[in-house]
């Protein structure tokens, strides 16, 4: 394999791949200062997604799962044709315009107009289309890089070098430890979907909550909270296309505090002073813990060895814990902000 990345123009002085506790990854082989290059590759060496780009392989897959969007794939600003496909643009260009002057006698203005709006036109096609999609790339040797969520890195495009460039540009790697990049502000859902693991402590994780308005009563009665009836088959957020609701290690997301909010809003004001969003973070806490009864024990297995459970349910079970731990964040946050005078 390292054999093969340097002939293919691969980059990368100081990674070598290595073990961690049976896990593969890139280890530092010397001490790797933050917004230092990791990884420098041409894109050559990189399977490349463009736009508008008919499945090479109908047979394997379908053409329109071949357009969904590749999840397990780098993706940026689409970068247009390399530099090189440009200047082999230009070459044919100029050999049709001196073409065009010397052997069909065309005047050399008319020639150099159309060479000029031929090149604006490449040129602004390319930055509009650059601006409304992606290109999407499966890196050689980055992908060896293991992720963590906490890790800010970068993988970018350099247009005159041809080269795809990963970097990091939070922290620094000694010589010896395990080299990190993020794919990407994603939730175990999607870790455990599309890369089959589950990051622990994931700062992107959240807990979906299906018929959230329902549950939000169904909290707010437990903690003594009358509330008026809701109209039948109305909702405050009944008329929303997802009517489910978000909860992260923060606390609820906008949408969904404020449809907790607008559920309880019914509810007979407070004596002491407690505003609807604090009474709403109050619910809020009282749903997480309501949540967490359904979930069950959700501790990792113990007594069985790791080795002899199937690696499935050692996935599953990774999941439901790291899903709690996202509910107990979230209930604690809310508690906290409901006490401030301005949550």
């Amino acid at each position: 394999m390292e054999v093969w990345a340097v002939e293919a123009g691969i980059s990368a002085p100081h990674l070598r791949v290595a073990d961690f506790g049976g896990l593969r990854g890139m280890a530092a082989t010397a001490d790797i200062e933050a917004g230092e290059p990791l990884v420098s590759l041409p894109i050559g060496a990189a399977l490349l997604v463009t736009p508008k780009q008919r499945c090479p392989f109908p047979d394997f897959c379908s053409p329109a799962f071949y357009a969904s969007k590749p999840c397990r794939a780098f993706s940026g600003p689409y970068g247009g044709p390399p530099w090189r496909s440009r200047a082999k643009l230009a070459a044919a260009l100029v050999a049709g315009g001196v073409g065009s002057v010397t052997a069909l006698h065309v005047p050399l203005e008319q020639v150099l107009n159309g060479a000029v709006a031929a090149a604006l036109f490449n040129l602004i096609y390319d930055y509009l289309l650059s601006q409304r999609v992606k290109w999407y790339s499966m890196v050689p040797w980055l992908d060896l890089i293991n992720h963590r969520g906490t890790v800010e890195s970068t993988v970018e495009y350099e247009y005159f070098r041809d080269r795809f460039v990963a970097s990091t540009t939070s922290r620094r790697f000694r010589k010896g430890e395990q080299v990190l990049i993020s794919y990407g502000p994603q939730s175990n859902d999607s870790l455990l979907q599309f890369y089959g693991f589950v990051e622990a402590g994931n700062p992107h994780d959240a807990y979906r909550v299906p018929d959230l308005a329902a549950r939000a009563r169904a909290a707010a009665a437990s903690m003594g909270l009358k509330l008026q009836a809701a109209p039948s088959g109305a909702s405050s957020i009944g008329s929303a296309p997802d009517t489910a609701g978000t909860l992260t290690r923060g606390g609820p997301d906008e949408h969904t505090l404020a449809a907790i909010t607008a559920e309880v809003a019914s509810a007979r004001p407070s004596a002491d002073g407690v505003t609807a969003v604090q009474r709403a973070l109050e619910v809020a806490a009282a749903l997480c813990d309501a949540e967490l009864d359904v979930l069950g024990p959700v501790d990792r297995p113990r007594g069985a060895a790791p080795q002899l459970q199937s690696a499935r349910a050692a996935a599953a079970a990774a999941f439901r814990h790291e899903k709690a731990a996202v509910l107990q964040d979230c209930a604690r946050a809310c508690r906290q902000r409901a006490k401030r005078k301005t949550p």
